[in-house]
């Protein structure tokens, strides 16, 4: 940065120089930043990218609740609006992405949960949970896409 006239005399009485100055600045343990936005890496658990639900992040005010919609994907960034670097009379963003925790488990239930998710997945939501207007429906769904009806 330079200011203008602001330096040391000027020679044999000559006017002052200017007055340079070097700003720089250190990266921080918490955040990235990227202009007036700033980045920010949470660990959050892979129930609550799955269902959504709020997690606590540090801002540089402080602490946020940030709301996580349900089937948010590991890697995906959300944005805290105004929680940025002020600078020229605008507030930056402050970007979050969420990163899935896998919480240690014991192995015998970790596989029972596995298997229960991976048979809901593959199989759609068991039958005995839906209403019997919903189950014919799906039924009659069954039934076409196993006989199809031809092209003529």
């Amino acid at each position: 940065m330079r200011l203008a006239g602001s330096g040391e005399p000027g020679h044999r009485g000559g006017p002052p120089g200017n007055l340079l100055i070097r700003i720089s600045v250190t990266p921080d343990d918490v955040f990235d930043r990227d202009g007036n936005d700033l980045r920010y890496k949470a660990r959050v658990p892979y129930t609550t990218l799955a269902l959504g639900g709020e997690v606590d992040v540090p801002t540089l005010r402080g602490h946020a609740k940030m709301r996580v919609p349900p089937g948010t994907q590991s890697g995906q960034s959300l944005r805290l609006g105004g929680q940025g670097i002020e600078s020229g009379g605008r507030r930056g963003d402050l970007f979050v992405t969420v990163e899935a925790e896998v919480r240690a488990i014991s192995p015998g239930a970790r596989r029972s949960c596995w298997k229960s998710c991976g048979s809901w997945a593959r199989d759609g939501i068991p039958r005995e949970n839906l209403s019997l207007q919903v189950r014919r429906r799906w039924s009659a769904q069954s039934a076409l896409r196993r006989y199809p009806t031809p092209v003529r």
